[in-house]
């Protein structure tokens, strides 16, 4: 268990947890009866989530519904980035080689040993919604894991930092951010372990994504669902680009699948205009 003082008072989620707002006066009069009627259930931390939430409902829905679009369109592109580029010859490549054995390892670990790690996949669920809180420039408060919940507890929150645990295999660009420090002889280690993090993370990811965790009853199981697989497609194709091209390889892909995002906007909407004006004669 890893327990961090914390400032404020929160409940602990079921499962892998999520971000908790910190609690406000109001929500202060009303803790004791939903103590006695909601026992810290994961439905209790759902509660607790909305807390400080925009009254812009509406604007919310239509921003969310904008962004779905973004990102439908966004999962098109990159994955036809990743076909077109790494069609052929990639076990040919040493470095994918080592990591495409990594991750079936990995994979295959987690399948057969998932209830004895839990705990890793609950400490990096938590510690992705940290990460994620102070690249949004939250103020956490707290944070909790064990092997059965776990929650961080901030000031506000948004569906990036809410959802990136799902999308974003954090192991795995904490072990790419130490690439540049390590010497030629490690990188025979380096990618076999890349590819473990990352089979394990996509695994427990399967797992995890189900709609009545918290996080994804949030902010709504379709919005979740097209923009973790976007964001998802872009974050671990980037890996993949890595392990061919190194870091240059990642960015030549973030950069073809922005110029593909640009093709498909030109394709979908030529064809939605040649359907509301007819064939030309």
């Amino acid at each position: 268990m890893v327990l961090l003082p914390r400032s404020v008072w929160t409940a602990s989620c079921s499962n892998s947890g999520e971000i908790i707002p910190q609690e406000t006066p109001q929500s202060s009069n009303n803790r004791a009866a939903r103590q006695l009627s909601s026992g810290f259930s994961h439905h209790s931390c759902y509660d607790l989530a909305k807390i400080g939430e925009s009254t812009g409902n509406r604007g919310g829905t239509a921003l969310k519904t904008v962004l779905g679009i973004i990102s439908v369109i966004g999962s098109i592109a990159y994955g036809l980035t990743i076909i077109f580029t790494f069609q052929t010859g990639l076990f040919e490549i040493p470095q994918f080689k080592a990591a495409f054995i990594g991750f079936v390892v990995g994979a295959v670990i987690w399948l057969v040993l998932a209830r004895r790690l839990n705990f890793f996949g609950v400490f990096e669920h938590e510690l992705t919604h940290l990460i994620f809180s102070l690249l949004m420039f939250q103020k956490p408060s707290s944070f909790y894991a064990s092997e059965r919940r776990g929650h961080v507890a901030c000031d506000k929150g948004n569906f990036i930092d809410g959802l990136a645990p799902y999308f974003f295999p954090t192991f795995s660009y904490i072990l790419l951010a130490l690439y540049p420090l390590l010497k030629p002889s490690a990188h025979g280690v380096f990618f076999p372990l890349l590819g473990f993090l990352t089979g394990y993370h996509i695994i427990s990811n399967i797992a995890e994504f189900k709609p009545r965790e918290s996080d994804i009853r949030k902010h709504g199981p379709l919005f979740s669902f097209v923009f973790c697989l976007f964001a998802g497609i872009v974050s671990f194709g980037f890996l993949l680009a890595f392990v061919i091209g190194g870091f240059g390889g990642g960015a030549r892909f973030l950069l073809r699948g922005v110029i593909q995002i640009g093709a498909t906007i030109v394709f979908v909407g030529g064809y939605i205009q040649n359907l509301i004006s007819g064939p030309s004669t």
